[in-house]
């Protein structure tokens, strides 16, 4: 404890220890706020997490080494201040009061990265149910004029299909069986089904555009994105760099067009079309393309987010390289197996060999275990079946402990070990536990007994 609370200066060690206190015009401490959950999945309760990490940041213990405490005791820290209290915090001492919270607030930042990822998933995947929903109920309603152009479609088919029609005759039997007018009516109608803003899905989410702006700039900036271990880049993180650029030139509400050399490579060929519109491609097409692109991406694990526990590089799992080279050689001598890779084969190759010459030395007087032409036989254990004699010496046993075994109330116990250890003084505020109150009323006691025996009951039920 007192190691972490030597990294502090003392404008952190205030920083920290004002996250307890409540601020004038506030109902709750920061604290509470950095303990409440997410919301639903909105752009509002994305910027809050954003937010709930910028807060976390400005305590600088970001910049705290916590690499050689173990990670079960960090966690088990930040489960600590999540179910206490304030004050009950306020009432630890000093340094361990620091190191509690900064245990707190580093697993509290990780799982905070982890739920933005979530979130966005999550806004994607509403985003793109709610655009074919919207497609689907167009479809409906567009389903008359549909059908018409379908049944054209046969009329016309089954002419142009027909061997004994000649070319020559072909045009005027067409337009016979589907006027000219009525054929461009329906040509126009079904334009947009074809090629025009509801021939994909895709455009929908183009509609939404503004909606990826009330976040998206916000989440690129706090999260920290890097391609997988194998790779340099990607199109996608180029992709990503030049909207981070793009965003930055426009915080100050200045509009910035897409450079004509903007990554497209990341863009699947479906959206092509669409997001290169003349030639160019259209800002808010290529933009919600690359947010989706970067959903799959994260999704697959092609792109890691920095200081994620769900959503990091696996090689985040091992020991750097660094400790690895320290602890290399000793980790070797204890196991007894090789440091050379070259000789793994061989050696694992001869130990296996030994198992097998050992099982067959003992194979005749094995009775646990048996090869034959069908396989693997192992033995059965059959259970003994105590006999008459024994149950009627247990039915014995059972009578004389009910008669000598003692019965004892457990409010009476309770009261008897809350005289000795006076467990219920924690239930009393604490102005009567400073003046030491040693009398209690008895209906309090009750009280308290009934409560840590309803709690008994739902933990340990009988």
């Amino acid at each position: 404890m007192t190691r972490i609370a030597d990294s502090f200066s003392p404008e952190m060690a205030e920083t920290i220890n004002r996250l307890l206190d409540i601020q004038p015009g506030e109902t709750v401490s920061a604290l509470q706020k950095i303990k409440a959950n997410p919301a639903k999945s909105s752009a509002p309760a994305m910027n809050a997490l954003m937010h709930k990490m910028a807060a976390i940041e400005a305590t600088g213990i970001l910049g705290i080494d916590l690499s050689w405490l173990n990670a079960n005791y960090q966690r088990a820290m930040f489960h600590y201040v999540r179910k206490c209290t304030a004050d009950r915090l306020r009432e630890l001492t000093g340094p361990r009061r620091l190191a509690t919270l900064t245990c707190f607030l580093r697993q509290s930042y990780r799982d905070t990265i982890d739920q933005a990822v979530d979130m966005f998933d999550k806004i994607i995947i509403r985003m793109q149910a709610d655009t074919a929903r919207e497609l689907d109920e167009q479809m409906c309603q567009q389903r008359k004029t549909i059908k018409v152009a379908l049944s054209s479609l046969r009329a016309l088919g089954e002419i142009i299909l027909d061997d004994d029609i000649d070319d020559v005759a072909l045009r005027p039997k067409l337009f016979a069986a589907v006027p000219r007018d009525k054929l461009q009516e329906q040509v126009a109608g079904l334009h947009d089904w074809v090629s025009g803003k509801r021939s994909d899905a895709f455009h929908g989410i183009v509609r939404r555009f503004s909606y990826f702006r009330q976040f998206s700039p916000t989440m690129l900036s706090a999260l920290e994105f890097f391609p997988d271990a194998g790779q340099t880049s990607s199109p996608c993180m180029e992709a990503i760099q030049m909207l981070r650029k793009m965003n930055i030139e426009q915080h100050g509400h200045k509009k910035v067009m897409l450079p004509d050399v903007a990554p497209v490579d990341f863009i699947p060929k479906r959206l092509v079309p669409i997001v290169m519109d003349g030639g160019l491609p259209s800002r808010a097409a290529w933009e919600c393309a690359l947010m989706l692109k970067l959903q799959e991406e994260l999704k697959s694990g092609n792109i890691s987010v920095a200081n994620s526990k769900r959503f990091g590089r696996f090689d985040d799992y091992f020991l750097p390289e660094e400790q690895w080279a320290l602890r290399r050689e000793t980790f070797f001598q204890r196991s007894g197996l090789p440091s050379d890779p070259n000789e793994v084969a061989g050696y694992l190759k001869t130990r296996l060999n030994r198992a097998y010459d050992l099982f067959l030395q003992t194979a005749p007087g094995n009775s646990y275990a048996s090869v034959d032409e069908d396989g693997w036989c192992l033995s059965v254990d059959t259970p003994e079946k105590p006999g008459k004699e024994a149950d009627e010496k247990l039915d014995r046993l059972k009578s004389w402990l009910g008669r000598h075994m003692r019965t004892t109330r457990l409010t009476d116990m309770l009261i008897e070990v809350d005289n000795d250890i006076r467990f219920t003084d924690h239930f009393l505020r604490r102005r009567r536990r400073a003046k030491g109150i040693a009398k209690r009323s008895a209906p309090f006691s009750r009280l308290c007994l009934a409560m840590v025996v309803t709690s008994g009951w739902e933990q340990w039920p009988i």
